[in-house]
């Protein structure tokens, strides 16, 4: 049994895998702006979507080998061979990960397939396909280009898997069966971030007005029964820019598209 590290190191490395843990959110944080960058270079100069792509992978990339030096830190604690099990252990997990297909590192990646998603709201109609379905079997990404390999045993067993693809994103009111205006969501106070169990989406003049003077109301939109109210709602400025672009899109395409877009 190895015996405990001096106790003198062990603040160092508490310290260090602190570091790579406040690492890990600014690369989060980073990762959080790139959907938003996509869309609106996919519409304006899509030339460029595959360099911002390759950059998204790079940085999730970045979260994995954060996420892998955190964890070994945080084992080796109590090791006295405390560089030796680092750097071994680390090194063992980067390899692996790196040796990894296109599909396996990134079809599931929740940063990737939101990035993807607004892609093809620029493009595409209803819902994006599983991410799976996008990237090649057996390919590798290598910076900006997507490299040939062969398939291997751990991609044939994907499909066994359920992949999930990009969301289908509601942009009209249920209160006014119009495009949202001023988009305000349902957000988990604590967490700053859209509900999971309501993600529903209003206008905020229509859903203020249907909250009048009560502290909560049922959510409006058909076969939810979620309870919404003025604290837990925040303005949504991501959403709404997505409305406006699909507005502009929509536009664009002429007035068949349009009448399609009002019977959606």
């Amino acid at each position: 049994m190895a015996t405990a590290i001096d106790a003198g190191l062990a603040p160092s490395v508490r310290q260090l895998a602190a570091e790579y843990g406040a690492a890990k959110k600014q690369i989060e944080a980073a990762l959080a702006f790139f959907p938003d960058a996509a869309a609106e270079l996919e519409e304006f100069a899509s030339s460029h979507t595959k360099q911002l792509d390759a950059g998204c992978r790079a940085l999730i990339d970045m979260l994995r080998e954060a996420e892998q030096r955190t964890e070994r830190l945080m084992a080796i604690q109590d090791c006295a061979a405390i560089v030796d099990e680092y750097k071994q252990g680390t090194q063992q997990a980067l390899d692996a990960y790196m040796a990894k297909t296109a599909r396996q590192r990134y079809a599931k990646e929740p940063h990737y397939t939101e990035f993807h998603s607004r892609v093809w709201e620029v493009h595409g109609e209803g819902a994006m396909p599983p991410l799976i379905d996008l990237i090649p079997a057996g390919t590798f990404f290598s910076g900006a280009h997507v490299e040939p390999g062969d398939a291997c045993d751990g991609e044939a067993s994907d499909g066994e898997d359920i992949v999930m693809g990009g969301t289908m994103q509601q942009f009209r009111c249920p209160l006014t069966a119009s495009l949202l205006v001023d988009a305000m969501q349902r957000y988990v106070a604590h967490m700053l971030t859209v509900s999971t169990v309501c993600p529903h989406a209003y206008s905020r003049a229509a859903v203020l007005e249907y909250l009048g003077t009560s502290a909560s109301a049922k959510c409006p939109a058909a076969s939810c029964a979620a309870t919404i109210t003025k604290r837990t709602l925040r303005d949504a400025p991501s959403l709404q820019r997505r409305v406006d672009r699909h507005e502009r899109i929509v536009a664009r395409r002429g007035p068949q598209d349009a009448v399609a877009a009002v019977l959606e």
